[in-house]
């Protein structure tokens, strides 16, 4: 099964600031997110609204929760996958799953 893990893109360290500029790097997270769901035909706003809510309250008073799994479609395949949703993470702290040699590297 494939695995999507979603994080702030690069440049969002700002999500912890208070004001427009906190709410301006968080939107820009939630709009990576929904990009990159989107891209593989998943609509977070109907197919998984309870998450779709808790990334509107983020976004606008920066109230955190807990990473999240959901396990959409992806529509151009068919097959079922893996999303993680770490909207309140640092930014790209998670390369290193990514990585395909990572079993390798961790023996």
């Amino acid at each position: 099964m494939e695995t999507l893990i979603l994080t702030p893109p690069p440049g969002t360290a700002d999500i912890d600031k208070e004001g427009e500029e906190g709410r301006k790097a968080r939107e820009v997270c939630f709009i990576n997110i929904q990009r990159e769901l989107r891209i593989r035909g998943v609509f977070l706003r109907h197919e998984f609204p309870k998450i779709y809510e808790q990334l509107c309250d983020f976004v606008e008073s920066n109230k955190r929760f807990t990473p999240t799994t959901i396990y959409p479609i992806d529509k151009r395949t068919g097959k079922q996958f893996m999303c993680m949703i770490m909207a309140a993470s640092e930014p790209r702290t998670l390369d290193w799953v990514a990585s395909p040699n990572l079993l390798d590297d961790i023996m």
